[in-house]
Formats: C-alpha cells, structure tokens, sequence
C-alpha cells in the first residue's frame, strides 16, 4: 500500500502537530504585524524576519534523525528495500509537500479586489533555496488586496469556520451576491501576441484552444449575421425567386430569410437553423432555397425532407401547388403504403423525397440489428436506402424531434450524408440547453458537434454556482446562436413596423374551482404523492421508487380534469385484460368452433354468478367469459396472493389454467370477428330499413357502454361530468351562442379525456371531429378535411402532441388548453395552429387551470422554462452581446487576438 495513502505512524504524530503549530503561530505574527494604514519598511522587515524563522525550523527539522532529501525532487514513490522505512518515507513526503506547496488560505468573498496581487513562487534548483531570498512585494500591494492570509483589514480567522471560503461548487445563492464583480475582459492591446491574460480574477480565462479547434471557432464566428434589411432589393429577390419557379410572392421578411439560408450554404457552416416563429413562412422559405440553389451534380441532385408523420401531406401539396408546373419537382413519399422498395440509385433520381422520423428510426434499428454479430438477432440485409444514399441538401422539419441525442431518429440523422443540413424549428431549445447541442451534432457546426467542448464551454458553466461563469457561458452560447440561428417572432420590428401584420391574440386565463367532493378526493391524492416523497428521499433516493413519483404527478394531473381517470388507471394491478399484438393473433387464431359459438350468443350471462354482464371477460382459448368482478375474484386467488402461492387459477366452465396474459376483452372480439368491427358497418347499419334503426341504435349503445366500461370502469347511462368539463362546456356553448360561424379547437394531454368531452358534445348535439396519436394518417387527414370544409363541425378535439405541429388551422379562431403542459413551448406552438399567416379573425386563447392544484405548480415551471429560452434566443438591441467587439468575443472564445 502506498504510504501516502496509509495513516502516519504514531511516532511522527508528534512533529506534524509542532508543524501545524508553528504555521499557526506564523500566521498569528503576521496577523499582529500588519498595520492599519498602507504597509512600510518594518512589515517587510518583519516578513523577512518570519521567513527565516521559517528556514530556521526547516532546518531543525533536517538535522534531526529523519532527514530529508533536496526540496526540489519529490521522494521516491517505489523506494528499494535499502530505502528509508514507511515512518521516514512518510515524513519525507509529508514535509516535501509542506515545503512546496506551502498552505494558503484561501480569501475571503467580501475582499473585492482591484487587481491580481502577485503570490511568492518558489525557484526550482538542485538545492535548497533560502526562504529569505524569495521576493516580496508587500511594500506595493495595498491594504484592499487580500493577501495569501486575508486582507489585513479582514484577516482570516482559521478557528472560525466562516471565515473559510468554500468551494466554487458549494457556493449557495445566498453568497452569489458577495461574490466579487468580475473585471471585463483586457482589450486586445493588452495581451501580447500569441497569450491570454493571466488576470486570476477574470471570470472569462480560458487556455488557448489547440490548433485545429482555435480554426474552427474562427470559422464559426465569421458571417455570424445577416445582410442589413435595408440592403437586400425585395422587388429583385423576388423576381429572381419567382423565375425559379415559385407561384407566390415571398413577403419582406421570408426574403430575408431566404437570402440568409443562401448566405449560410454558401459559407463553411453549410446550413443552420431557421427559427422563425410558428406561422411565418419557414416552409416556404425552404421551397424557395430548394428552387434557386439546385444541385449541378446530376450524382448528388435529390433533396431530403424529414418531417412527422402529420405533416407528409401537407408538405407534398405545398410542392405541388406552390411551383410552377415547367419547374415542377419530382417527389416521392418514402413512408407507410405509399413506400416503395427503392435502392440509393433510385432514390437519387427524384428531386425530393419525403419521410418521417419514424422511418428513420425503424431503418437505424434494422441496420444494428444486422450489425450485431450475434446469430440469434441477427437479420437479413435490409435495405436501408436513406442511410445508403448520398443526399444535396437534408431538411429537418420540427427539428426538435431529435433533441435527445440518445434517440435512434437522432441517431440516424446525424449518420445521413449530405452536403448541405437544415433544421426547421419554431423552439430549438424547449427545457434545457442540452437540447441544441442534438441540433448541433446534426449540422456538424465544428467544434462544438462535439459533447465533450460542447460541455466544457456551455453545458457544464451554465449549471455553475458562479453568476461569472454562467454570464461567460451564457454569452458564448448567444453568440454561438447567433451565428448558427436565425429567428424572427411574430414580434419583431423592422423600421418600427411588424415584420407581419396578425389579428390580436388574447390570452385568457380561467381559473376553475374543484367541487367539494373533487377537493376531498384531490386532498387523499396529494396526500399519498406527499408520502412517496418523504420515503423516496428518506431511503437514499430510491432510483425503484422515483418511477412512483412521475406517476403519482400523472395522478394528480389527470384528476384535475376528471376524477374517473384516476380510477380507471388505478384499478386492481391483479387483474388487467390485455389488448396487445400477441393476444389479438391468439385471438385470429381461434378455434372456428369457439368462434360460431362466441358469434351465436345471445346474451351475455356469467357463468359464476349468473348476471347478464355488458363487458364480458374471455379466456383464450377456450373462450369462456366470465364478468369482470367474478373475474378478478378468480384470478385474485391466484395473482392477488403471494408469489410463492401455489393456486392455480381454473376456468368455471372447464377447468382449464387461466393464464393473465390471455385474459380477453369482449371488445377486442368483436373487433376481430364481431359485425360491429368499423365505421363502415355504422354506415351499413344505417342504410337498413326504418324498422330496423331502434335494433341497431341499442346495439350501438350497447358498444358504446362497453367502451366506457372498458376505459373507465363505468358505463355510459353513469356518466358524471367534472368541475372542469363543466367549465368547458360552458366555454364552448358561449362561444357557439354569440358567434355561430366561428370555430373551435380543444386541447388535451389525455385521450381519454378527450372522449369524455366528445360525451359531453353528442349530449349537447354539437358536431365535432377528433385528432389524436390513436388515429391513422388517411383518418386524420379525413377529419381535417371535414372541419375545414363542413361548416356544421364546429369543435375539433385534438391531442396536444399530436396536433401542436406542422398544422394549419387558420379555419379557427378560438382555443381551450383543457390543462397546462411543462414544456411551455408545446403550448405556444399550439396556439400557433391557429395564430399564422391566413388567419383573419381575432384569436382568443382560453387557459383552464385548477385553483389550489397542482397545475399552479405546473405554470410556475413554465416560467422558468420561458425565461431561460428568452435569455439564451433574445437578440434585442439592448442586449449586452452586440456591445462586444471582435477582440473581446475571440477572447470569449480562448482564441489568440
């Protein structure tokens, strides 16, 4: 074991407290000797007379019986067996260490200092230096500038341990307002060619970066702005577009951007990102970049386009419809029924070609699943034309669909080739700042594609304690914006006019109250999420337990809005029917005799306790049903006991094993084998004759029943409105009653929800129509048709993911956000489906949030969220980065001036 790492034999204990001892002692003297007023000749002499002393005691300890080697070499860390023993070795390096590195308190935070004061340093040479040679500059250092002990007027007291400074680390907010202010950086004519400043009190030193990064940063930091407004000719930009072949005019600010993106393509940085607000035009500004920059090689020609899965369509007509026919572009729509078997070859040959995000991830998981050399995973060669493929130009729209790095589309994204890389994204940075660096990483923006710099400068300083280190961080991150980013909102003025003149936007928040027995139940749910929180910091931060808490915030959330979400998500845990891939195969793959015999009854009565029963249980594959209470009663024994139990479950009818897993319900039968499997058979039901529409009514009441029954625990005839269901219904029929022409979009997290709201509207005969993740892209493409275009679909409920981008819906003039959302960003880009170019009609925004809850919490966090988007995207005039010059921003950067 190395001695170093051992404790000191008991026999030196003795001297380490005379040395402790004697630096004490040094430090009171010294403490008592400094005068009140500026320093004289007596301190320096009293210093020197301290400093031999201090040799003096050196000395003394030499010529003792462990004496020590030269100063200026350390002890030998693998000493042969004729070495000094492990007493001596220790002793040596303890008093090597003392002598070299000799103990500095550190200063105190009240002591601001003027400038850097100069600390003895200590020569290296083959012997011993006398410690009364070592310069001393206390003669020209005053009394404000702490010295290696303290200041002279606020010595540091090592007995007291608020004296003692801690580290940077463990600075609380409290400290940061004592923390002395940091002195800008020296202008350029101050650094000597080829150096930093050694200013240990400027908060922006950093060591020169190595050779190829100092030129990548230079490359970064050039053309980091665009043209001047008033120097771009709009009339000739948009003639010049024009004969490229797009329909429509851009508008000022689209002709701007435009020739940014041409600036940035033609720069070493090879794209960028397009920030611009939702609403103003980056789509067709993309049309018009793809329209006058064609790629001249016929090898290298083709254009990708990523976008969501909402969005194909829309992009495919916007290429149709906004070109010209004789500079019409081919396109080819690379996802879902419409994908063809192509190879890379094929593929070059089309001027666009449009995928999804999930096309991409699905051919990275193939692509490592044939890689991996293990036979039992292995897959045959897949053919993944978009990996294979040598794009012009790759175009990311929503790019922040790939803000976790870890993600296989992101991955994907950053392994496509291309020459030129765009990110389309109305919020490129949604929660934290680690998010841009995904955008980064795809662009290859040098140096700081890579995690580890990227870390070092921005990610790592912005979490400091330090208000210094995160101002230094905060500005290279702006700059680095600045010369990747280009944003406009809605907001912005050119020449003192909007870049885009919208109807007003009112923003509304409601503020609802829970009912009383709402309140009672809501206080039981905070009181259990409470308790999952003492246990989960009181046990050493459980990492088992902390799933727990998120779902215990799901809960309270979900309760906001209506209590029966919360019971249907937290029915028994014994007894889940289960609607997966493998059991709807069990279930094709029935018996036929099963099947006639399930499709002939009549009636549903259980077979244990002999009630009918609306939403019975099967078991596969014998096809015996039972209700849902008898069922849970009999899997109970067997899943509600302890796992070492021995019962085993047995079907009623003939006693064969009921395994969870092929727990059945009704519903999905009837999906597969059942009549009442569509839509299409509603249509169908509803062409019969007249005497037949009361059977066909009941039977859709029936299904409907069994639906509720199955997501809620409830049926249909028992539905109960919610305090906040109440507040929207109100909402809705007050908007539909003054202003029948007008248009409606309601927003929810919760699908489930959302039905429950679709309830409410067939009660109250109001049409509507619905968009969510559940829905397919030829279902939901119908349903944006119908409320576009049928002037009775007046209410659109729409699932905030899956209907917060890409959409225009301009049709609209009024959205409910049924509850807040933490990323604030979803919210906006909500809003923004409704506020954009087209609309015509004032927009009013109404927000529910639940008084007393836990949603005025949730609008706390978004804040925050807000404010750290505002300081890092904000570029006003007023903004402290447009007042540095070229010299003080390469200093920012470690770059030599």
């Amino acid at each position: 074991m190395d001695s170093l790492s051992a404790y000191p034999p008991q026999s030196t204990f003795q001297q380490l407290q005379n040395d402790e001892e004697l630096a004490r002692r040094l430090q009171d003297e010294w403490n008592s000797s400094s005068p009140s007023s500026a320093p004289s000749s007596s301190s320096s002499q009293n210093q020197v007379e301290l400093d031999e002393q201090f040799a003096r005691s050196l000395q003394n300890s030499q010529s003792s019986s462990y004496s020590l080697p030269p100063f200026d070499h350390p002890p030998s860390k693998n000493p042969t067996s004729s070495s000094l023993s492990t007493r001596k070795r220790w002793r040596q390096k303890r008093l090597w260490s003392f002598k070299n590195f000799p103990f500095r308190p550190p200063t105190r935070l009240t002591s601001t200092p003027s400038n850097s004061s100069s600390l003895p340093s200590i020569p290296s040479s083959s012997s011993t230096p006398s410690i009364s040679s070592i310069p001393h500059t206390t003669s020209s250092v005053s009394n404000d500038i702490p010295s290696v002990l303290g200041s002279s007027d606020h010595p540091i007291d090592l007995d007291n341990p608020e004296h003692l400074t801690p580290p940077s680390s463990f600075i609380t907010a409290k400290q940061l307002s004592r923390l002395p202010t940091p002195l800008p950086p020296p202008s350029s004519s101050s650094l000597p060619t080829g150096t930093i400043s050694t200013n240990s009190f400027c908060p922006y030193e950093r060591k020169v970066q190595p050779e190829h990064v100092t030129k990548e940063l230079h490359q970064l930091l050039q053309h980091n702005t665009p043209s001047p407004f008033d120097t771009i000719d709009l009339q000739l930009k948009n003639e010049q577009v024009q004969s490229a072949g797009l329909l429509v005019s851009l508008l000022p600010h689209q002709v701007e951007g435009h020739a940014w993106m041409e600036s940035m393509e033609q720069s070493s940085k090879c794209g960028g990102v397009m920030a611009d607000d939702m609403g103003l035009g980056k789509t067709i500004q993309t049309i018009a970049l793809l329209l006058t920059q064609k790629s001249q090689d016929p090898l290298r020609k083709t254009n990708l386009i990523v976008v969501s899965v909402a969005l194909l369509h829309q992009w495919a007509e916007e290429l149709s419809t906004k070109v010209h026919p004789s500079k019409k572009l081919s396109v080819y729509i690379h996802h879902g029924s419409t994908k063809k078997n192509l190879d890379s070859y094929e593929l070059s040959q089309y001027d666009v070609v449009l995928t999804t995000y999930s096309m991409l991830a699905y051919e990275m998981k193939q692509n490592d699943a044939f890689n991996n050399n293990n036979p039992a995973t292995a897959t045959p060669p897949p053919a993944c034309s978009l990996l294979e493929t040598s794009w012009y130009r790759i175009v990311l729209d929503e790019a922040h669909t790939i803000r976790n790095r870890d993600t296989l589309a992101a991955k994907c994204c950053v392994k496509l080739d291309a020459k030129y890389r765009w990110c389309l994204s109305g919020t490129p940075i949604q929660n934290h700042i680690d998010e841009f660096y995904s955008l980064l990483k795809f662009l290859r923006i040098k140096p700081y594609c890579v995690w580890s710099l990227f870390a070092k400068d921005i990610s790592r300083p912005l979490k400091s304690y330090r208000a210094d280190i995160v101002e230094a961080a905060l500005k290279r991150l702006r700059i680095l914006l600045a010369s990747t980013v280009f944003r406009r909102t809605k907001e912005t003025r050119v020449n003192n006019l909007p870049i885009v003149n919208l109807p007003p936007k009112t923003i509304r928040t409601v503020s609802v109250n829970l009912l009383p027995e709402e309140r009672a139940l809501y206080n039981e749910q905070m009181s259990s999420a409470q308790s999952l929180v003492d246990n989960y910091f009181n046990n050493d931060h459980d990492l088992s337990r902390y799933g727990f808490l998120l779902v215990s915030l799901l809960r309270l959330r979900q309760f906001c809005c209506h209590p029966w979400l919360v019971k249907s998500s937290s029915l028994d845990n014994s007894f889940r029917i289960r609607d997966s891939e493998n059991v709807r195969n069990a279930c094709k793959s029935l018996d036929p005799l099963t099947i006639e015999r399930i499709a002939t009854l009549q009636d549903f009565n259980c077979s244990v306790c002999l009630d009918p029963c609306l939403a019975p249980v099967f078991i596969i594959p014998c096809g015996h049903f039972t209700c849902q209470e008898c069922m849970s009663m009999l899997v109970g024994q067997k899943y509600g006991s302890s796992s070492t139990s021995t019962i085993i479950a047995k079907c009623p009818m003939c006693r064969g094993n009921i395994v969870q897993d092929s727990l059945v319900d009704a519903t999905i039968l009837q999906a597969i084998h059942g009549p009442l499997n569509s839509l299409k058979q509603l249509e169908l039901d509803m062409n019969q004759s007249f005497s037949e529409q009361e059977s066909i009514k009941l039977r859709w009441e029936n299904r409907i029943d069994q639906m509720f029954t199955k997501k809620f625990g409830k049926r249909a005839s028992e539905w109960k409105s919610s305090s906040k269901l109440n507040q929207a219904r109100q909402t809705i029929l007050d908007i539909i009653g003054s202003k029948r022409n007008e248009k409606i979009l309601v927003y929810s997290q919760f699908s489930q929800y959302l039905c429950l709201v679709s309830h409410m509207l067939k009660l109250e005969n109001i049409r509507h129509v619905r968009y969510d993740g559940t829905m397919s892209a030829n279902q939901r493409q119908k349903s944006l048709h119908s409320f576009n275009n049928d002037k009775d679909v007046l209410v659109m409920l729409v699932s905030l993911k899956a209907g917060s981008v890409g959409l225009n819906l301009t049709i609209a003039n009024h959205v409910i956000l049924q509850e807040p959302f933490y990323n604030p960003s979803i919210e906006d880009q909500a809003i923004d489906r409704v506020h954009r170019l087209g609309q015509q009609k004032p927009v009013t925004v109404y927000r529910f949030i639940t008084k007393d809850t836990i949603e005025e919490r949730i609008v706390s966090v978004q804040r925050k969220k807000r404010q750290l988007v505002k300081e890092a995207l904000d570029s006003n005039e007023n903004n402290p980065l447009s007042r540095l010059d070229k010299e003080e921003l390469l200093y920012l950067f470690g770059l030599n001036s």
